[in-house]
């Protein structure tokens, strides 16, 4: 079997349910694409110096009755508010927060002020409904605005209105910063954490957490560890066995030690500021070390506090926070955000092209630069004329295989499509269908195919979630040559169920159309 080519069909079968990240190849990397530049420095300034809890009190709407405002992280702010006198629930501020391709592929775009931002609404049976509201500040950083709806406010209809209020004020207020900055002094929220585990280990460390106040590294020795700073007592007030006390430059750190056979083999923890605000008292931020490198701790807890002993270097103070409605906003081309899992090198807007006619034409193009803009203009007329609405549609570098993705403009329904000139249904039988999916073999435009289902749903009664269609492009399925469209349904974009996926087996259904349109339309010799 051509490994090569399984790989590809099982990436594509991944990307239909945003789970790949594809690779560099031929298609793509000899394609001139601009480079665009989002300077990172107004986001780094904004993380170092602008509070978070003098922001998030200045940025409530007259419509809300605040609550105190309480630091949880050293860059994140939360604060509980009341609504129509009886609403109450939490709304939490985080400056600098990560925000990547990933982030906007999943948000819907909405402005602030005239400035660039996004919205995800993640709906839960279980607990609040999370509203998300990214103001962002650079193509990698946003300021973040959490909403945690509860009562009236869980209804998804206005879950994100509240959030959404915040972040307006929030954009009137990045008009005068300095009104919100930091005391002067060292200070945690200063640092972004992967600048002090570097400047700790003398070297850039290269793997950035979740949000600013955490990174992970690995040592000279090989040992994989990580650093974040966390909100809670003392740690070395209270120490129970296996549990010991470490003596640190200034400070007591407590050390917990676990069984050889846990990822994370020990920690040490330290008190390394007391919180200026705070729900409980006696609360500091707390630095934490993780890894298997215990006897190196102690020496590296020294210098990171030696690092943290001083303010970080400082940022110019930009002219705007904030990027206009309208900007690209990250290097990657927005026609990409039709999936999660993409780069600059592996994805860009389909360009108009003119495709080929007849197997032959179509299989002898695979890898020439043009050839996901031809498969994109297939794509795009089966969409339009089986939908009858304009698709975005971006050609996808997938293993030195050139492909096309394709989504409906709500982004509900996602089809790729993609050909293998030299392998046939019957030698890829075991790879096409995805676990837990149903299959059976057909025929498409006469010539034999294999369909798979796939069903989902927790806690609910699972119902289609997409569907795969393999043609054999030369008619029996031993012949060389296949057709692969692979389709999934999606809730519209910015929302999110994890309890109620999106399920319509009509819409699923549209897949099998596509496919017979493409089959008779471009691959008669």
């Amino acid at each position: 079997m051509n490994t090569r080519l399984t790989a590809a069909v099982l990436a594509l079968a991944l990307l239909a349910t945003g789970c790949t990240t594809a690779v560099i190849g031929d298609s793509l990397s000899k394609v001139d694409k601009p480079v665009v530049l989002i300077p990172e420095e107004p986001a780094k300034w904004a993380a170092g110096r602008i509070d978070p809890c003098t922001l998030l009190t200045a940025a409530v709407p007259l419509t809300i009755t605040p609550g105190s405002a309480y630091l949880v992280r050293p860059h994140r702010c939360e604060m509980e508010v009341t609504k129509d006198s009886w609403d109450k629930f939490t709304v939490e501020l985080e400056v600098g927060a990560r925000f990547h391709h990933g982030d906007r592929a999943d948000s819907a775009p909405v402005t602030a002020r005239g400035l660039l931002a996004y919205q995800r609404l993640s709906i839960s049976e279980m607990t609040s409904n999370t509203c998300e509201v990214f103001l962002p500040l650079s193509s990698t950083a946003a300021i973040l605005v959490t909403s945690r709806a509860e009562g009236r406010e869980r209804d998804p209809g206005i879950a994100c209105a509240t959030p959404r209020g915040f972040v307006d004020r929030v954009a009137g207020e990045l008009e005068r910063p300095e009104a919100h900055l930091h005391r002067p002094g060292p200070m945690l929220a200063k640092w972004d954490m992967c600048e002090v585990l570097g400047g700790a280990l003398d070297r850039p460390a290269p793997e950035p957490g979740r949000n600013r106040d955490e990174c992970s590294a690995r040592l000279d020795s090989g040992k994989y560890i990580s650093l974040a700073a966390q909100h809670g007592d003392d740690p070395a007030v209270r120490v129970e066995a296996p549990e010991t006390i470490v003596q640190l430059n200034g400070v007591a750190a407590k050390r917990h030690r676990f069984d050889s056979s846990e990822p994370l083999a020990c920690t040490l923890s330290w008190a390394q500021e007391a919180v200026p605000i705070s729900r409980y008292g006696n609360s500091f931020h707390v630095l934490q070390l993780s890894g298997a490198a215990c006897e190196e701790f102690p020496a590296l807890a020294n210098k990171v506090r030696a690092v943290l002993s001083a303010e970080p270097p400082g940022a110019p103070a930009p002219g705007r926070l904030g990027l206009p409605d309208g900007a690209q906003d990250e290097e990657t081309d927005p026609a990409c955000r039709i999936f999660t899992n993409a780069w600059p090198d592996t994805c860009r807007a389909a360009k108009p092209a003119i495709p080929r006619q007849g197997v032959n034409a179509i299989m002898a193009a695979v890898g020439e630069s043009s050839g996901g803009d031809e498969l994109c203009a297939m794509l795009a007329d089966a969409m339009r004329t089986v939908t009858l609405r304009e698709p975005v549609v971006a050609v996808v570098d997938d293993i030195h295989k050139w492909g096309c993705a394709a989504r409906t403009p709500d982004y509900s329904l996602a089809v790729n499509l993609g050909v293998g000139p030299d392998e046939s249904l019957t030698g890829l039988a075991d790879w096409l269908c995805l676990t837990g999916s149903r299959w059976g073999d057909g025929t498409v435009d006469g010539r034999q195919a294999r369909n798979c289902t796939h069903h989902g749903g927790v806690r609910t009664v699972a119902g289609v979630t997409g569907k795969d269609v393999y043609v054999a492009v030369r008619g029996s399925a031993e012949a060389e040559g296949i057709l692969k469209i692979t389709g999934s349904l999606h809730h519209p974009v910015g929302i999110s169920d994890i309890l109620r996926p999106a399920q319509d087996a009509e819409k699923a259904a549209l897949v099998d159309r596509v496919a017979e349109h493409v089959a008779r339309r471009y691959f008669t010799s």
